[in-house]
C-alpha cells in the first residue's frame, strides 16, 4: 500500500538522513573506526572534511 507524502514529509526524512550522516561523521572522527563500513570509500580523508564539503560548513 502506497502512502501519499507531502513535501514536509520529504523535508523531514532528508533532515534525519543528513543528521545521521553528521553523527556517524562525528563518531568515525573520535575515533571509531566502525563507522567506516558504514560509510565506506577508498579515500583517506577525514570524514569531517567530507561532512565540511557535503554542508558547506
Amino acid at each position: 500500500m502506497k502512502v501519499k507524502l507531502e513535501k514536509e514529509d520529504y523535508i523531514h526524512h532528508l533532515q534525519e538522513q543528513v543528521q545521521f550522516l553528521k553523527t556517524s561523521c562525528d563518531s568515525y572522527d573520535k575515533g571509531f573506526t566502525g563507522e567506516a563500513k558504514k560509510n565506506s570509500n577508498n579515500n583517506t580523508r577525514s570524514c569531517s572534511r567530507y561532512q565540511k564539503n557535503l554542508f558547506h560548513c
